[in-house]
């Protein structure tokens, strides 16, 4: 379920409800009305009272930088290099995707963003155990879609 920004920040800010309360009224998570509130809060491009004729997409455009669930990738997101990891997995018998997990974070904190852990361990598994030749050309594919 998509949350209703206006009608959070409504709510919280006009009605002084908590973030909690806000949930239970209206069905979405405690923990997804909290980090949307979190978020608003350190928006600077947008603050209460809300400009006349903001969306519910523009509101999401202004606090996250993308509109959350619109299903296209993020491109600020820094894809692993699918390449590398399956010559290593091929070659290195005792190579764990926790490694691979571990390598790909420690190249990617100090300047950009990174796939969530479930993600990458996901699509790692789907080719730690095919063949090498058949890895890197699904891989090719594969990163289009993450």
């Amino acid at each position: 379920m998509q949350l209703d920004y206006k009608d959070i920040i409504i709510k919280h800010y006009a009605l002084s409800m908590s973030g909690s309360e806000i949930a239970r009224q209206t069905g979405f998570s405690k923990s997804g009305v909290n980090n949307f509130l979190r978020a608003f809060k350190k928006c600077e491009d947008l603050e209460y009272p809300l400009p006349a004729g903001i969306t519910n997409y523009g509101i999401a455009l202004k606090v996250y930088g993308s509109v959350q669930g619109s299903g296209g990738r993020n491109e600020n997101i820094e894809l692993p290099d699918y390449e590398e990891a399956v010559i290593l997995m091929a070659t290195r018998k005792n190579l764990t995707l926790m490694f691979l997990w571990n390598r790909y974070k420690k190249k990617c904190e100090p300047h950009s963003s990174m796939m969530r852990r479930s993600s990458f361990l996901s699509v790692m598994r789907k080719f730690s155990s095919l063949p090498s030749s058949n890895a890197s050309l699904s891989l090719a594919a594969s990163s289009a879609s993450v």
